[in-house]
C-alpha cells in the first residue's frame, strides 16, 4: 500500500518514543538508506508499522528539517515521491 490511515489509540505516543530513540542513534547515511527501504516496503496495514513510520518521520524532521513521509490531517500517512517536498 502507498498510504496508511492512522487512527490514534491510547498509548501510541509512549510507543513512538522507543523507536525514535533508536532512529536518533543512526548516522545520517543510515537514516537515508532506511528511508528508501521503508519507501520500497510500503505499508501493509499494521498499526505498529504506522507508529514506527511516524517515529521515523519525527526523527527525520529533527535531523534534516525534512522527511520522506507526509502526514496529512494527523491521520493520512504516506511516502512522498522521490524529489517531492
Amino acid at each position: 500500500m502507498k498510504a496508511h490511515l492512522y487512527i490514534a489509540r491510547a498509548g501510541d505516543r509512549e510507543f513512538i518514543l522507543q523507536p525514535m530513540d533508536e532512529y536518533r542513534k543512526l548516522a545520517d547515511a543510515d537514516l537515508q538508506q532506511l528511508a528508501e527501504k521503508k519507501r520500497q516496503q510500503g505499508f501493509f496495514g499494521s498499526h505498529a508499522q504506522a507508529l514506527h513510520v511516524l517515529a521515523f518521520h519525527f526523527v527525520m524532521l529533527e535531523r534534516f528539517n525534512d522527511s520522506p513521509v507526509s502526514v496529512e490531517n494527523e491521520s493520512l500517512i504516506r511516502f512522498k515521491e522521490p524529489g517531492q517536498k
